[in-house]
């Protein structure tokens, strides 16, 4: 038991490094975001109503180098900016046609906001994990929505660079799940409905206890975030803590 705590103990400090790591690329993203879509300038050119970039290539240009500037840290991200008032958008290549799929994420993330009075949103899916903020700030009737998406494999090689042990998984402020390493099976009917219902009954910040999912015993290692509520469980199988610590005393 003595050497179960100490390798719990251990992971805790693995994914208090990746929840650091994590809202490292939150806080820059939002601070370079809030910096680069000033709402008093974008606000005559979110008006423009366009039909070609060469109809006012300088606007055209300045939109596109705002977008640019806008970081992430050092992974890949996809940037699109909807103009709500003239109906265009545009992402880092120039002006493109919305896909259903396009409208849905706009449409989502618009009502997350509103209804939450939230200038931005961190949110997931299966294939990526999204960052939104509407514009001007705070408007119940905003004029444009930005949205960055940055794919889960490029912030699954982020994790793994510093969670070496068992798998991540990450719950918003209502624990519902943004991103997870657990296969499918264990996401949707194990992990939601068993893990987070443990975490709701402490208060603790961070910790670790164990549980059976599947069958099998589990080591749950956690991190509350101060910085927006967020969770950061992680999951360790008892047998492969054994095994690890085999392979330690050998």
């Amino acid at each position: 038991m003595e050497c179960c705590k100490k390798v719990n103990e251990t992971n805790q400090l693995i994914i208090n490094q990746t929840e650091s790591r994590i809202e490292g690329i939150m806080q820059l993203t939002d601070s370079s975001a809030t910096d680069s879509l000033v709402p008093a300038k974008l606000q005559p050119i979110l008006q423009r109503k366009w039909t070609s970039r060469y109809e006012n290539y300088v606007d055209f240009h300045d939109l596109q180098l705002t977008l640019t500037r806008i970081k992430s840290a050092d992974i890949r991200s996809q940037m699109k900016l909807y103009s709500l008032v003239s109906g265009w958008a545009m992402d880092s290549a120039g002006f493109f046609e919305p896909t259903a799929q396009d409208e849905g994420l706009k449409k989502l993330m618009l009502g997350k906001m509103v209804n939450s009075n939230l200038n931005t949103i961190w949110t997931g899916d299966a294939s990526s994990f999204y960052y939104a903020r509407r514009i001007p700030f705070y408007s119940s009737d905003p004029e444009a929505v930005f949205i960055m998406a940055i794919s889960l494999s490029d912030l699954s090689r982020i994790v793994g660079e510093s969670h070496q042990l068992g798998s991540l998984v990450i719950l918003d402020n209502s624990n519902q799940t943004v991103f997870s390493q657990l296969d499918e099976v264990w996401r949707d009917n194990e992990f939601s409905h068993i893990i987070a219902g443990k975490l709701q009954e402490t208060d603790e910040s961070n910790g670790y206890f164990t549980t059976e999912l599947n069958g099998r015993q589990t080591e749950v290692v956690f991190t509350k975030s101060t910085y927006n509520n967020w969770t950061y469980p992680g999951l360790d199988l008892v047998g492969n803590i054994h095994q690890f610590l085999s392979c330690t005393v050998l």
